[in-house]
């Protein structure tokens, strides 16, 4: 019987017999859990580039309003 290995956020481990079946399962369950959290993270940006973006955008903004009619 396979050993599966448990990982705990407290930092503890435990490692427990399962069956085949199980096993299978519990490793296919991880590999989709690796896929979302990968998915997830690509599409997230952080706030402080936005808020980068947006203030580089009102600069331009502004200097052209100045250009134009300054």
């Amino acid at each position: 019987m396979p050993k599966y290995t448990y990982k705990f956020c407290d930092g503890t481990v435990s490692e427990v017999e399962v069956s085949v079946e199980q096993y299978a399962l519990l490793k296919e369950m991880d590999t989709e859990e690796r896929r979302n959290n990968r998915r997830h993270r690509r599409r997230t940006s952080s706030l402080a580039s936005h808020l980068y973006k947006e203030e580089k955008d009102d600069k331009e903004r502004d200097k052209s309003f100045w250009e134009d009619n300054g």
